[in-house]
């Protein structure tokens, strides 16, 4: 499990990821975060004298994989559309084509083509990516971003729809890194003064570096963003002083589940029905009374203004079905600790081990983003799932509060569990 943004780079033709965003899919990757590209297009039969040479494409999808190898990237998906008919592909086509990986990654930031580009299959992509980045209740996606392509891009000379960059990243540490990648690309590479060399590329870097104040920059028009709710604020008051989310693009994610900073878009009635079932809720503090959806936003709303409290919904990486939520309250930021709870409300997934998973992307966050020194749990002692998640998980067993709770046959136990970070 790891604690990262899921980033998808979605390029038209192989060398397009590197010229658009390589610079900064390198710092992605520096950061931790976990990057796919997917490339659409053959990218060498528009040339008359290339087409049909399968030995050019083999030669030149070898380079896309060496390019992006230099990157980091963890995942290449190189597709064979053909080049310059993508406005003859029905739209829907290359919608699905680029749906089926967005649903498996579930990307925080997507980074694609300008729709002022003038090559048609940019322009093209440009279009589907709309389809893709609606901003749905549930999306994963929070951040989508155009690039500029050189010898693309700026070959837009009309007075219209022109790439208008109002992002600038700064890669003073990773321009070089896009420079060996492109470099790679045997057959698409360039000497200058075409856009498509390494002292373009440098260049380009100085003058948008020059605009936003850094030795060199990547320059992107946010094509939007969704941040997700995390605190009131109030006249004179910095944005978010009461609770700075440790989320606000991220999410945690484990093998087959995401963690993800819940919302009062998640307060439905599937999230109540769960409160007010009595066998999901009969080792709860909270079961001797009827809930409702205002009382779930009222207690979201509590929570997001706590600066001492994290509340995450578990969902299905598969589908983005909300299973349960965990939290971690309260936090004790002086003693460097906290309490986590724990429910998987969807009856239908207990006993899958989602409840562990979540435990422990849970821990790598504590442990390792929030540094924490210790975890505890309560756990009545008629909760024997429970018992058993947190042995299994080698929290220990550090005190019995006897008859601390009332169960369903009289008080009962108390057990609380602790766990060390194993980094301190």
């Amino acid at each position: 499990m790891n604690i990262q943004r899921k980033v998808l780079v979605v390029a038209a033709h192989p060398d397009d990821e590197i010229l658009g965003c390589g610079a900064t899919i390198a710092k992605h990757i520096l950061r931790g975060d976990r990057v796919t590209v997917l490339i659409l297009a053959q990218g060498i039969f528009a040339r008359k004298e290339d087409v049909g040479r399968k030995d050019l494409l083999e030669a030149l999808w070898n380079d896309a994989r060496a390019a992006n190898q230099v990157l980091g990237v963890h995942d290449l998906i190189i597709r064979d559309l053909p080049d310059l008919k993508m406005n003859a592909i029905p739209m829907l086509d290359i919608v699905h084509m680029i749906e089926e990986v967005s649903r498996r990654v579930q990307p925080n930031i997507i980074y694609t083509h300008h729709h002022g580009d003038v090559n048609t299959d940019h322009q093209a992509i440009s279009k589907a990516m709309q389809a893709i980045c609606r901003p749905m209740q549930g999306s994963s996606i929070n951040h989508v971003y155009a690039f500029e392509v050189p010898s693309a891009t700026e070959w837009n000379f009309r007075h219209t729809g022109q790439f208008c960059p109002n992002v600038f990243v700064d890669v003073s540490r990773t321009i070089e890194k896009k420079v060996e990648a492109l470099e790679r690309y045997q057959s698409e590479i360039r000497s200058f003064p075409h856009p498509r060399s390494a002292e373009y590329l440098r260049s380009l870097a100085k003058v948008r570096g020059g605009q936003t104040g850094f030795h060199a920059a990547e320059a992107f028009e946010l094509v939007y963003a969704r941040m997700h709710e995390r605190c009131n604020v109030k006249e004179g008051e910095n944005i978010c002083s009461k609770k700075q989310g440790p989320l606000s693009q991220d999410a945690l994610y484990g093998d087959r589940i995401i963690l993800r900073s819940i919302t009062k878009e998640d307060a439905t009635p599937r999230y109540v029905s769960w409160l007010n079932d009595p066998e999901v809720n009969k080792h709860s503090d909270y079961r001797k009374r009827d809930h409702t959806i205002e009382d779930i936003k009222a207690y979201i709303d509590k929570i997001q203004n706590n600066p001492n409290a994290e509340l995450f919904s578990i969902r299905l990486k598969e589908n983005n079905e909300h299973i349960g939520n965990i939290k971690l309250e309260p936090i004790d930021r002086f003693h460097e600790r906290a309490i986590i709870g724990l429910m998987i409300g969807e009856k239908a997934q207990w006993g899958k081990g989602y409840a562990t998973e979540a435990v422990r992307c849970l821990e790598d966050y504590a442990f390792g983003k929030i540094k924490l020194n210790k975890l505890t749990a309560g756990v009545y002692e008629q909760n024997t799932g429970s018992l058993r998640l947190f042995e299994k998980l080698g929290y220990v067993r550090e005190a019995r509060r006897p008859k601390h709770g009332r169960g369903q046959a009289g008080f009962v136990d108390l057990i609380e569990f602790g766990k060390i970070n194993p980094q301190k």
